[in-house]
């Protein structure tokens, strides 16, 4: 194996790592399920889709898989890079949607999770302990939200169609759900899309303008100046008017917060289920999440309902592993969103955030659920995370955003993980007790 690594400002950056031997298939095996993907030759971009096909070992009941072994199912894919810091580190995510012999999407079940087309692989790197993401949407579920559903598994890439040994090991993956409409999904009434100005069930994301691109279909608001991008209507399906009946039910929602019209029936309660954002936001702060109401961050209407915050998405910069948000101690998403700093202002949110935060403390937020979930999740990627670090050798190596001092093994990283979770949690004990 041939591996070179480049300095730049301050970071190693690991550029390339060369398999000069090819791999024996009776050793490649995994207590992880396998995701063997095989793009024929073509390399896969970041953007438009390109075909390929995966083969999933999945052998049930904590048993070992070998690459060898007969597949639990062959997917026909379109596949592509996703995400935007993906674009410039070494190890890639990707988005994948199932198709059928026709290039149609095709809806089937994966790993026993609900029915669904379209699937992110996400590929923690500079987060070493391979799990902030997993653990933060495991959580979100535990408190009773939509969040995607996830897991673990090992990817093999090769380029051509050739035999078993010519797969390139890319590391440990999470599968997760991609945030969309459906029934096992963002589970919101369908609405048909008319010209005419009437309600509609709607998913947005929030997307700053450095993020953006010219292939996604939003609208502005008004006092924030936000962008919301469209996912539900679908941005090529969504109509002038569905978009003008959506943003007039942002501005309105903005228009009272800003005037502090906090009358339950008038005001801003009006346009938001209350206990949606509380939960929400009582989930990103404990995480010290810095992209919170900022990016990758979702809000959602039913027809039939007020708008409520979620589902929860991508958090392997939180927890500790930004050098921007070292502290355990402090407000994040509290001081550096409008939304939120109005929403705090209000004695009933407050109210409601202090209760529930007390009452998310005796179970899910405790400190032993929390715990006992980074042990079980230690345990699943024992093995594996040697594996992962031998093709991305970044242990005990600054990547961005990492912060100093880096802990030098896997071991290391997990303690330091829990040592952040446990002083924020005391940290936010005692800060949320004096609200009133």
């Amino acid at each position: 194996m041939t591996i070179t690594i480049i300095f730049i400002a301050g970071y190693y950056i690991l550029t390339s790592v060369i398999i000069n031997n090819k791999a024996d298939s009776k050793v490649i095996s995994s207590k992880l399920p396998m995701l063997l993907i095989n793009t024929f030759g073509e390399d896969v971009k970041d953007e438009p889709k390109i075909g390929a096909r995966i083969t999933i070992i999945n052998n049930k009941y904590n048993k070992i898989n070998y690459i060898t072994d007969i597949p639990e199912n062959e997917l026909n894919v379109g596949i592509e890079i996703r995400g935007n810091i993906s674009k410039v580190i070494p190890k890639k995510s990707y988005g994948f949607e199932i198709r059928d012999n026709n290039n149609n999407d095709l809806s089937i079940p994966v790993f026993g999770f609900p029915k669904g087309s379209d699937w992110v692989l996400y590929g923690p790197y500079s987060d070493k302990t391979l799990m902030r993401n997993f653990l933060t949407l495991t959580l979100g579920r535990q408190m009773g939200m939509y969040a995607s559903r996830a897991k673990f598994v090992e990817v093999y890439f090769k380029d051509y169609n050739n035999s078993i040994e010519d797969y390139e090991y890319k590391g440990i993956f999470v599968l997760l759900e991609k945030v969309k409409h459906g029934k096992n999904r963002v589970n919101i009434t369908k609405t048909k899309n008319t010209k005419r100005e009437i309600p509609c069930s709607f998913i947005l994301e929030i997307v700053p303008e450095s993020r953006m691109d010219s292939s996604m279909v939003y609208s502005k608001s008004k006092r924030s100046g936000r962008n919301f991008v469209y996912i539900y209507p679908k941005q090529l399906k969504v109509t002038e008017t569905q978009k003008t009946w959506i943003m007039n039910y942002i501005n309105s929602f903005e228009d009272e917060l800003t005037r502090k019209n906090f009358d339950p029936e008038t005001g801003y309660q009006k346009y938001i289920d209350i206990n949606s954002f509380v939960d929400y936001l009582i989930l990103n702060d404990f995480v010290k999440n810095n992209d919170a109401f900022y990016a990758s961050t979702f809000i959602y209407k039913d027809i039939n309902d007020k708008m409520k915050a979620g589902p929860p998405w991508d958090y392997n910069f939180s927890m500790g592993n930004n050098k921007y948000q070292e502290p355990e101690s402090g407000w994040f998403v509290k001081n550096n969103s409008e939304w939120v700093k109005m929403l705090f202002q209000d004695s009933v949110f407050r109210k409601k955030y202090r209760k529930r935060w007390f009452e998310l403390r005796n179970n899910v937020l405790s400190h032993e659920n929390i715990n006992g979930l980074i042990d079980s999740t230690y345990k699943l990627l024992s093995e594996a995370q040697k594996k992962n670090f031998e093709r991305w050798p970044i242990l005990g190596r600054k990547v961005w955003p990492n912060r100093r001092p880096v802990p030098k093994t896997y071991d290391a990283e997990i303690d330091a993980l829990k040592s952040w979770i446990d002083r924020r949690l005391n940290w936010m004990d005692a800060d949320i007790e004096k609200l009133n």
